[in-house]
């Protein structure tokens, strides 16, 4: 009988959305014991916003955040290990209620980061950051055939090493426009404030602006439709 009272009543639809997450490196091998923290998007310096939430991956390399904060909500994950770079994901949707969201965060070594540049044939410093940056639509899904331009600071002059996903590989660095998975790859980006615009087919505009802190850092971020 209380069962049925609390199907009536919703009650089993009041528990809090919660992220659920993976890390991986690069190679597709999980990460355990790694230190996840999770941000509202609003607080643009990193790390100087203060913690929603924080969560140790397991045996599995899974981690999940409950989230209890007013919704809808923004919100980055922060991956602070001394085995890998600092890892940055924008989560692409906002989080609303009675929604849970799968994340996968994807991050790499030293080593890795420079193997990355020098297979795309890029310059990277190794005290800056690599931005996988995403450009999507409204629903969040990738946008093909888009061009995209970034900015770092306040310099009135585009980054020069922006590529694009090789279509048979899915890593850097092609030119042109992007491809189904809707990524462009920034390299050589300085610890500054970014801002990242993209035209897609049609001709609409997509932006988005960003700050972090100095690297090596791995920063993915969505590009959205500007308003």
């Amino acid at each position: 009988m209380l069962a049925g009272c609390s199907a009536a009543l919703g009650i089993e639809d009041l528990h809090p959305p919660t992220i659920h997450g993976v890390v991986r490196d690069l190679t597709a091998d999980t990460v355990p014991n790694a230190s996840v923290v999770l941000y509202r998007d609003s607080d643009t310096g990193v790390p100087g916003g203060t913690p929603l939430d924080e969560a140790t991956t397991d045996a599995q390399g899974r981690f999940e955040f409950p989230i209890t904060e007013p919704l809808p909500i923004n919100v980055y994950l922060d991956l602070g290990d001394s085995r890998f770079v600092r890892t940055l994901v924008h989560v692409g949707q906002a989080v609303v209620d009675h929604t849970d969201l799968d994340v996968e965060l994807l991050t790499l070594t030293t080593a890795g980061l420079r193997t990355l540049a020098s297979d795309a044939h890029a310059t990277q410093d190794p005290a800056r950051s690599v931005v996988v940056a995403r450009i999507v639509d409204a629903g969040g899904s990738s946008l093909a055939g888009a061009t995209v331009y970034a900015r770092a600071g306040d310099s009135t002059t585009d980054l020069a090493q922006v590529c694009y996903s090789d279509a048979m590989t899915g890593f850097p660095c092609a030119a042109g426009r992007t491809r189904d998975d809707g990524i462009a790859w920034l390299f050589d980006v300085p610890a500054a404030s970014l801002s990242i615009t993209a035209v897609d087919g049609d001709g609409h505009s997509h932006a988005a602006s960003l700050s972090f802190v100095a690297g090596p850092s791995l920063v993915f971020t969505p590009v959205r439709p500007a308003p």
